[in-house]
C-alpha cells in the first residue's frame, strides 16, 4: 500500500553521546515511501546483503533536516 517517492544508497551514521563519535548504522538504499491511504511518509533503509533494516520511522513537520558542518554530501536530522 506504499509508493516510492525517493529511492538514493547511502550509508547510515548515528550519534553516540557517550563516546562523542559517529558510528556507522548500515549501507544501503534509503526510500521515502508514501503510504496510499493515509498519505503518511515514512523513510526505510535496509542494510546490504542482510536486508536488516537499519531505520524505520515517520517524517514529521519537526524533523529538521540540515546540511552536515564539514561535508558537501551528508545530512544530518532527528528521528
Amino acid at each position: 500500500d506504499e509508493d516510492m517517492l525517493f529511492k538514493r544508497r547511502a550509508k547510515l551514521f548515528r550519534y553516540d553521546d557517550k563516546t562523542r563519535e559517529w558510528k556507522e548504522r548500515g549501507v544501503g538504499d534509503v526510500k521515502l515511501l508514501v503510504n496510499r491511504h493515509t498519505e503518511r511518509v515514512r523513510v526505510l533503509m535496509r542494510r546490504d546483503h542482510t536486508f536488516k533494516v537499519c531505520a524505520n520511522h515517520y517524517v514529521t513537520p519537526d524533523m529538521d533536516l540540515k546540511r552536515m558542518v564539514g561535508s558537501n554530501k551528508a545530512w544530518t536530522y532527528y528521528a
